[in-house]
């Protein structure tokens, strides 16, 4: 209880913190104040809107409903629902962080990534996050009343049974000994995930009077059917926002890589169900986003950054350790990813692109056993990363797509 408590402190003062420094920013800049109600009432917070005011339409079913329904039971406004969420995200991010008995450091670290800032506005995020968070703890506690819940609310959140079911499978069959309890866990999970679905397709048939409308929503209003990628890969609003994404994707294919290595090594059984599961999250909504957009990875950057997965995830990721020559291997293998978003263009997304690797591996340096590149590692991504996420945020407000 203590260390929940230390932890919800940490984040508390921390975003206090962000939200005072965003305000003394528009402040001073001379910017008009964004933060007013209509300005919490854009992109897919619109979407959400009609559906309490309005109830599903055949267009709005693209969106699932748990938190649409949500607002509407609490009947707050914009900006009221967006601190009740930011109310959830803080108290799931600290029990979770307690659970994972994350150091203080790496926990402030992972709160500073640019798109948690969707944890604190009308979106989906905060209610997923909860759910996630729920379904992680039941994993590695073994109760699986937890888990089923989490399962549960995420699936009617997101359309993520098509990423949660061989996920769930997957976990089950390699970290589960017991053969009976292996079939159970991946039965049980994976039946709440498609329970989930199909509940999601009960209430928008209850609403619009045809089947499957969210397939029909997502393709024809969104682009989202499955189709082969197209190079190179893309996202919406500008440049900034493709390197968010582009980020994004590399943390889905590093977790790919992470499993394919470890399925090689034939290590897989040894790793946690949690982290076992995050890792195969991560890399299966990247493939489902290449694969249902054509290479479009708009909204990628919130899919990845803003779960619970991440958190698990990161923290291992970071801890692996580099020969000098790996590291010269993986700074010309990083660069030569970003030619997937055609960083090749011209020689100033060349340079850009290569700026954004030097600072990617600050963070890779957090764990090294040199006191002095462990801070300076540290330091140089805390601060760029709480400068992308203040940017970002105001972005948003002022009516910019980030995701």
């Amino acid at each position: 209880m203590r260390r929940f408590v230390l932890n919800l402190l940490l984040s508390a003062s921390y975003f206090v913190g962000i939200f005072t420094v965003f305000a003394l920013v528009i402040r001073f800049c001379g910017t008009e104040n964004p933060v007013s109600r209509n300005s919490f009432l854009v992109w897919d917070t619109i979407h959400y809107y009609d559906i309490v005011k309005n109830g599903y339409n055949p267009a709005s079913t693209a969106f699932f409903p748990l938190f649409p329904f949500f607002w509407k039971i609490t009947g707050l406004g914009g900006i009221g629902i967006a601190v009740l969420n930011g109310i959830i995200f803080i108290l799931s991010v600290s029990y979770l962080a307690t659970v994972l008995n994350l150091p203080s450091k790496i926990y402030l670290l992972l709160l500073t990534f640019p798109s948690i800032f969707f944890c604190f506005i009308p979106y989906s995020e905060s209610l997923f996050f909860l759910g996630g968070c729920l379904l992680l703890v039941g994993i590695i506690q073994g109760k699986n009343y937890l888990a089923l819940a989490g399962i549960l609310i995420d699936s009617i959140t997101r359309p993520v049974a098509a990423v949660f079911v061989p996920a769930f499978i997957i976990m089950a069959l390699f970290t589960v000994a017991e053969a009976k309890e292996r079939r159970r866990n991946a039965l049980l999970y994976s039946l709440t995930a498609v329970a989930g679905l199909l509940l999601v397709l009960f209430i928008q048939y209850s609403a619009t009077g045809e089947w499957f409308t969210f397939f029909k929503a997502q393709r024809d209003g969104w682009g989202n059917s499955f189709r082969l990628p197209r190079f190179h890969f893309t996202s919406w609003n500008g440049d900034n926002i493709v390197r968010l994404d582009a980020t994004a994707f590399l943390i889905g294919m590093s977790a790919t890589a992470a499993l394919g290595y470890m399925l090689l090594k034939r290590k897989l059984k040894e790793m946690n169900p949690a982290l076992l599961f995050s890792l195969l999250y991560l890399a299966g909504i990247c493939w489902l986003v290449l694969f249902t957009r054509g290479g479009s990875m708009f909204s990628l950057n919130r899919f990845i950054y803003a779960t619970p997965f991440f958190f698990v995830a990161l923290p291992e990721l970071i801890k692996i350790r580099w020969s000098i020559k790996n590291y010269i291997l993986l700074f010309v293998t990083v660069n030569a990813f970003w030619l997937l978003f055609g960083s090749y263009v011209h020689i100033q997304q060349v340079l850009i692109y290569l700026l954004l690797t030097i600072f990617l591996f600050s963070l890779l340096f957090i764990s090294h056993p040199k006191r002095i590149i462990n801070m300076v590692g540290y330091s140089v991504f805390m601060l760029g990363n709480i400068t992308l996420q203040i940017y970002f945020f105001q972005w948003f407000l002022n009516g910019g797509w980030v995701g």
